[in-house]
């Protein structure tokens, strides 16, 4: 009743089922795949195909292939995370994909296409498959029952031009994140060095002539216990593991002060030759297994700390590390030969350049980050408010 009291006098209320139409895919067998446009073939879209072109897969046209166009409405039927919304490619499609078409000429395309796509709906779903570890898929049933308040057509046709321009104004955001984020990541490259080769330009000295080995031990203080994320950097014990691992071996941790560095050596898919970043509060205690350092004077931290937390050791680590992980997942490298690594030098005065240009353009992500996570929560709210009526919209003249 509460759901029927929200929607206008002139929407009826009906279901998913009553309006759309799913149809799933078919599954070619493996030994018909090509990776290369050929005469004959059509392309075999899958779920990771709406993310990137890198996996193009070709399949010999037949009748019995199902497909889809453009302008159609696909959903992911598994997960993780199940239940997503596509559209914009083309060409055959699999068991991992449904095709949701309009039953009658009562409902928009596009209507249906952000129907589908908001949130109470894929909890639902989300919640549903969760509780079958997935295995399910999207549980149809439910899906087809879901509540569809359906206004007139000039009002779905609106409602569907009002959030595809908030659309629109995130893949602006979205596209400026890339491109900011190409050019950090060709900056970066650049610094790190490729195949372990710097500028010509650059001195290398070995880490130990520019920083001091810390292995101040923990004073007993009032120091949070971290630990090093390969994705994060120093995150609080606590946080990682949901409780406090260390126990009375805190006692044995070493204590860093703010500005200083530590070397997790533990193996990640993220970092497979372990990680360094610098500590950005006042104190810490972290795990005596990781490898601690100060800079000398007369460096930039700003500017080593951008160098370190991007991998520029990684390609002599690799060399150094014997025989991989051992039994506690950590890499098999002594301190003398991480202290042994060079490090690239560069006048003081391109360290300060570079790492304020870094810094700048790591701050500037973020804050579109901020935007964009920020526009995404303002539009659920406006689908949720559009999609039932709550708040009405103005229909042109012509309309």
């Amino acid at each position: 009743m509460s759901e029927e009291k929200k929607n206008p006098s002139n929407w009826s209320c009906d279901t998913i089922g009553d309006h759309i139409r799913f149809e799933g895919g078919t599954q070619p067998p493996r030994s018909t795949f090509v990776f290369a446009e050929k005469p004959g073939y059509i392309r075999l879209v899958q779920t990771r195909d709406f993310k990137t072109d890198q996996f193009k897969t070709y399949i010999p046209e037949t009748e019995r292939h199902k497909t889809f166009q453009e302008h159609d409405v696909m959903i992911g039927r598994y997960g993780p995370p199940v239940f997503q919304i596509y559209r914009g490619k083309s060409g055959a499609y699999n068991v991992a994909l449904i095709k949701a078409s309009a039953r009658n000429k009562k409902l928009d395309r596009d209507f249906m296409y952000y129907t589908l796509k908001q949130d109470r709906l894929f909890q639902l779903i989300d919640t549903l498959s969760r509780r079958s570890s997935g295995q399910t898929g999207v549980d149809m049933d439910a899906l087809k029952g879901f509540p569809l308040p359906l206004p007139p057509l000039p009002e779905q046709r609106k409602i569907a031009e009002i959030l595809r321009t908030w659309d629109e104004a995130l893949e602006k955001l979205t596209a400026l994140r890339a491109a900011k984020k190409d050019w950090l990541t060709g900056i970066t490259q650049k610094l790190t060095g490729r195949g372990g080769v710097f500028p010509n330009s650059w001195d290398l000295k070995p880490l130990s002539v520019i920083a001091t080995r810390v292995r101040r031990k923990n004073d007993g203080g009032d120091h949070p216990v971290m630990t090093i994320s390969a994705k994060s950097g120093f995150l609080m014990q606590s946080d990682k593991f949901a409780r406090d691992m260390a126990g009375s071996s805190v006692d044995n941790y070493t204590l860093l002060h703010e500005g200083e560095f530590a070397y997790n050596k533990g193996n990640s898919l993220a970092a497979k030759y372990g990680c360094i970043y610098q500590l950005d509060r006042p104190t810490a205690v972290v795990p005596f297994v990781y490898f601690c350092f100060a800079l000398k004077s007369g460096l930039d931290a700003n500017f080593y700390s951008h160098l370190f937390a991007a991998g520029a050791l990684n390609h002599q680590l690799s060399r150094l590390i014997n025989s991989g992980v051992r039994n506690d997942g950590l890499l098999n490298l002594n301190v003398e030969d991480f202290f042994g690594c060079k490090v690239p030098v560069p006048p003081i005065e391109d360290q300060r350049r570079i790492g304020e240009a870094l810094t700048t353009a790591k701050h500037e992500l973020s804050l579109l980050d901020e935007e964009i996570e920020a526009l995404t929560q303002q539009k659920r709210g406006l689908m949720q408010k559009l999609l039932t009526g709550e708040w009405p919209v103005t229909l042109d003249e012509e309309d």
